[in-house]
């Protein structure tokens, strides 16, 4: 579905009080892959120097130039499906975040268009997608990856899962259903993280 860049006076509002929660949090934030929406009193981080950003870094050039434990919130806002290395990346996060610290991931919804239209996207997320940087889902049994912890050296407890569906199905009954069965039915997901060290 083409994207006519409208979106609607509620998702503007849901973003803006996400943003506010994260400023609460403490004073070094991180809006990682910025492009031209920087945001005041973040360290604003891309990889093109024509965005001007605070710090002007590739986020897959790993280690990243931040101290350990020296972050207190983050935003990633379309910036992960063109990741190549997810795991490399959310270790770095896990690394440069204090105890507690919230991370606000926005992905475009893997069952849409807007996941694949783009060239530069390399990867595609649901809404299970990142619980697989969640530790505990390996300590259980029966769930996928059990007994696999030692293989993960992160742990973000997932706070929150919001999938965003296009304008005209916000009121749609049958939405559940439609999620799970049909394609571009949800634009975006929203997922709130904290990291436990």
């Amino acid at each position: 579905m083409p994207d006519d860049g409208s979106r609607s006076e509620t998702t503007h509002t849901v973003v803006q009080e996400l943003l506010r929660h994260l400023e609460s949090l403490g004073s070094t934030r991180l809006n990682l892959g910025c492009g031209r929406q920087k945001l005041e009193d973040w360290i604003n981080v891309d990889k093109n120097h024509n965005n001007n950003p605070d710090l002007l870094w590739d986020l897959e050039y790993l280690p990243w130039p931040l101290a350990d434990n020296s972050v207190d919130a983050v935003l990633a806002c379309h910036v992960l499906e063109h990741i190549s290395d997810l795991i490399g990346v959310i270790g770095e996060l896990w690394r440069v975040c204090r105890p507690g610290a919230e991370v606000l991931i926005v992905v475009p919804y893997g069952s849409s268009d807007d996941a694949w239209d783009a060239p530069q996207h390399k990867r595609s997320f649901f809404p299970n997608t990142l619980q697989y940087f969640n530790r505990n889902i390996y300590r259980v049994p029966g769930t996928v990856g059990y007994g696999a912890e030692e293989n993960m050296q992160v742990d973000f407890g997932v706070v929150s899962v919001t999938l965003v569906p296009y304008p005209e199905f916000l009121n749609d009954r049958e939405l559940e259903w439609k999620t799970r069965h049909l394609r571009n039915i949800i634009r975006e997901m929203r997922v709130m993280l904290v990291v436990r060290k």
